[in-house]
């Protein structure tokens, strides 16, 4: 069951096949009317076959060349009755039952009921001295009761957490790095030549231990500041939907 408003008057059988050209087999279609005048109003109630693909309905935006809004109809609190049978849970369209006049509770269908306006009605549901659609009836305030004591429980309201201010400007949160000498340069003596700076020698040595420790010093300085980069990401991932919310 959806809920179509179409801007223009439509006839209902021009909506129907419309939608079945969209791989949907509508049971009825309903123009809704104003409630004095009974001038057709832009709502459209539409009764689907349960099929897999119902649920799609409401992705439409277009029909008939007209733009359409769909949405579910509003969910009632009061429980429906048969106009036809007088009995709650459906409604005169899937009854076929015997007709129950909603005046004098026989057998008969409401409009052609003859009783006397001055005589009083009896529900036929219960045989009160009431019409049948009667709110205080005990039938209808007994199907009401039970329906509470099964409606959901209304969630209790949360409160929201608030959003923990963070200092751009604070250093504290994160771990500071490690004050490293910087690695002494080796330079090469004037005098020395050129067969004598780079032959295999203990200098040689000594720019490999230092070209070690600097690649290692580098390591451990790269990984804190992934660290603190991973760190800072988490808190932003964090505080990005509260801030949108």
């Amino acid at each position: 069951m959806v809920l179509c408003h179409l801007h223009h008057s439509i006839n209902p059988d021009i909506i129907k096949g419309a939608l079945e050209d969209l791989g949907h087999t509508a049971r009825n279609v309903l123009n809704f009317r104003h409630r004095l005048t009974k001038a057709p109003l832009p709502p459209y109630f539409v009764d689907l076959e349960p099929r897999y693909n119902n649920k799609s309905v409401y992705d439409l935006q277009f029909l008939c060349n007209i733009k359409i809004t769909v949405e579910a109809p509003r969910r009632k609190t009061s429980i429906v009755q048969c106009t036809r049978y007088q009995s709650y849970g459906h409604i005169k369209t899937y009854c076929t039952r015997a007709f129950a006049c909603v005046k004098c509770g026989r057998d008969h269908n409401t409009a052609e009921c003859t009783k006397d306006p001055a005589t009083p009605a009896t529900c036929a549901l219960c045989g009160g001295a009431y019409p049948a659609n009667y709110k205080g009836c005990d039938v209808y305030r007994r199907l009401q009761t039970a329906r509470g004591s099964f409606a959901p429980r209304p969630r209790p309201p949360t409160s929201r957490m608030p959003t923990p201010h963070v200092d751009t400007g604070d250093a504290r949160p994160f771990p500071p790095l490690p004050h490293t000498q910087p690695p002494v340069p080796h330079t090469i003596p004037p005098s020395a030549s050129y067969s004598h700076a780079f032959a295999p020698g203990p200098q040689a040595v000594d720019l490999g231990a230092q070209l070690f420790a600097f690649l290692t010093e580098f390591m451990t300085l790269f990984s804190q500041l992934m660290q603190q980069t991973g760190t800072i990401l988490t808190m932003l991932t964090s505080i990005l939907p509260r801030l949108t919310a």
